[in-house]
């Protein structure tokens, strides 16, 4: 799978989120598994950088599906 980010396609497929790009920009990616497969959903606002003093805030979620996954979200805030 790729994920488009902002423009830039990355390939994510098999990829730990740690791994990923919105990995830099999102700190709290572990807590937050856990939160949500605690049955705590998770709504964040993360700004990541796309250029030279250039930056975009996303809106984040995270819902649990079960109790071994989540279903990941990400938009952005601006147009």
């Amino acid at each position: 799978m790729s994920l488009p980010l902002m423009g830039v396609s990355v390939e994510v497929e098999g990829l730990p989120v740690g791994a990923t790009p919105l990995a830099s920009a999102w700190t709290t990616v572990e807590q937050d598994l856990e939160r949500t497969l605690a049955g705590k959903p998770v709504r964040r606002i993360l700004e990541i950088d796309v250029a030279a003093g250039e930056s975009r805030r996303l809106l984040l979620w995270l819902d649990a599906v079960s109790v071994d996954h989540v279903v990941l979200g990400v938009q952005p805030l601006e147009l």
